[in-house]
C-alpha cells in the first residue's frame, strides 16, 4: 500500500548512561560519541584506540540521543524512526532548527508531505519553531490565517513538503509546567 499524504514527526530526546561501542553493521564505527560518522569510522584496531582517546579527551561521550519520529496521522498507523542523533544534550534552538530545516529538506527530497513538528515546550523548542517559522522570508511563500477578533495572526511556511505547523506536545508542556510547579513548592 502506498500513502502520499501529510505526515506529522516529533523529536524526542533520551538520557544515556555514556558507553562506546564498535559496531559493524553498515560500515565499521565507534558509536556513542558525537563524533559525526565520517570521523567514528573504523579502518584498523588503531583506529579504535585513536577514537576512543580523543572522544575522552575531548569530552565528546553522549548523554542524550536524539530521536526524530515520523507519523503518519491515522489510527493505527504506528510512529516510526526516521533518526536517532546522539547530543550532549546541549543542543540550542539554532540547532534544533537547522535539524528541523534539514529533515524537512530530506522529506522533501523524498517526495514526503509534513504536515507539522511538535516540541515538548521547552525554550529551545520554542525558539526553534520561531526560526524555522521566519524561513518564511527565505521561501516567500506562506499561508496565513487570521481572526482579528481574537488577536490570533498567523503564517505557516510552505516548504517543498507542504504548508508546516510548528505545535507543541501540549501532554509534554503539561508535564514541564506540574514539574515547575511542584520545584517551587520544594524550595
Amino acid at each position: 500500500m502506498c500513502y502520499d499524504s501529510p505526515e506529522q514527526s516529533t523529536k524526542v530526546g533520551i538520557k544515556l548512561k555514556g558507553s562506546l561501542s564498535h559496531c559493524q553493521e553498515f560500515g565499521s564505527h565507534m558509536l556513542g560519541g558525537v563524533l559525526s560518522l565520517k570521523e567514528s569510522e573504523v579502518h584498523s584496531a588503531d583506529d579504535i584506540e585513536s577514537i576512543i582517546k580523543q572522544v575522552i579527551d575531548l569530552k565528546l561521550l553522549a548523554n542524550q540521543v536524539r530521536i526524530l519520529i515520523g507519523k503518519v496521522p491515522l489510527p493505527g498507523c504506528p510512529p516510526v524512526v526516521l533518526a536517532a542523533l546522539p547530543t550532549k544534550g546541549a543542543d540550542g534552538a539554532e540547532d534544533n532548527a537547522a535539524l528541523l530545516l534539514k529533515t524537512l529538506e530530506l522529506c522533501g527530497e523524498a517526495n514526503l508531505q509534513v504536515l507539522s513538528a511538535s516540541g515538548d515546550g521547552a525554550s529551545a523548542e520554542v525558539k526553534a519553531h520561531e526560526i524555522v517559522n521566519a524561513a518564511i522570508d527565505k521561501h516567500k511563500t506562506y499561508i496565513t490565517f487570521s481572526l482579528p477578533k481574537y488577536g490570533l495572526d498567523y503564517k505557516a511556511p510552505v516548504f517543498k513538503t507542504g504548508p508546516f505547523v510548528a505545535i507543541r506536545d501540549t501532554g509534554h508542556v503539561c508535564k514541564v509546567l506540574q514539574d515547575n510547579e511542584q520545584a517551587e513548592l520544594t524550595v
